[in-house]
C-alpha cells in the first residue's frame, strides 16, 4: 500500500491517511485517533430511524462528530434494514454475531481501517 495523510481540517490528535494499490487494486483509509485527549471522544452509534437506513453523511451531520466510520454489513432488503454481525451500542446488544458473516473489527483505541 502507498500511504498519504489527507489534507482535511482536523484536530491535533486525529490524522487521516490514504492508501492505494493498483496491483490488486485496493483503496483504504485509516483513521488514527488520540483518544488520550480530553477533547476526543469515540462513540457507536446505530439508526434509529424507522427503516433504520441513515447513510454516514446523516450520522455526521446529526452528531456533530468529525468523522464517521460504517463499520457493519446490512441486510437493505429488509425494512427496516438489519446489521448483520455483532452489533453493540450503549452496553445493549442489537444483533447477535453471525457465524456465517466475517464483520468488521474496530479497535477505536488504535487504528480502523476501512476498505472500499
Amino acid at each position: 500500500m502507498n500511504w498519504t495523510e489527507f489534507d482535511l481540517d482536523l484536530p491535533e490528535g486525529i490524522v487521516i491517511y490514504e492508501g492505494f494499490n493498483k496491483d490488486m487494486p485496493l483503496k483504504a483509509w485509516v483513521a488514527k485517533v488520540d483518544l488520550s485527549q480530553d477533547y476526543i471522544s469515540a462513540s457507536i452509534l446505530s439508526s434509529t430511524d424507522r427503516d433504520r437506513k441513515e447513510t454516514p453523511l446523516h450520522f455526521l451531520q446529526n452528531s456533530g462528530a468529525r468523522i464517521v466510520l460504517n463499520g457493519g454489513y446490512f441486510l437493505m432488503g429488509n425494512d427496516p434494514t438489519q446489521h448483520v454481525g455483532l452489533l453493540k451500542t450503549n452496553g445493549k446488544l442489537e444483533e447477535p454475531a453471525s457465524p456465517s458473516v466475517i464483520g468488521t473489527i474496530l479497535d477505536i483505541s488504535s487504528t480502523v481501517v476501512l476498505l472500499e
